[in-house]
């Protein structure tokens, strides 16, 4: 359950990232003028958000779980 929780918030990070982008990116692409100011820095940084979500929640759905077994040789055994 928890692989797919990450992977369904590393795809929202992605859809957040790509909605605030084309909202910044529909004015010069449809030949109007950029959108202003104080909507421009809210688009950066919803991109800095979904961004930040995309590659936690990719990070996470792509870790390993298994715990890495350790060198017999190094292990010590203390008697009691």
């Amino acid at each position: 359950m928890g692989k797919g929780i990450t992977g369904f918030i590393g795809i929202a990070g992605l859809v957040i990232t790509l909605v605030a982008a084309g909202y910044v990116a529909r004015g010069p692409l449809t030949g109007g003028t950029l959108p202003p100011r104080v909507h421009l820095i809210g688009a950066a940084a919803w991109i800095v958000v979904g961004l930040v979500t995309f590659l936690w929640g990719t990070r996470k759905f792509t870790a390993s779980t298994e715990r890495p077994e350790p060198e017999r040789g190094r292990l010590r055994m203390y008697k009691r």
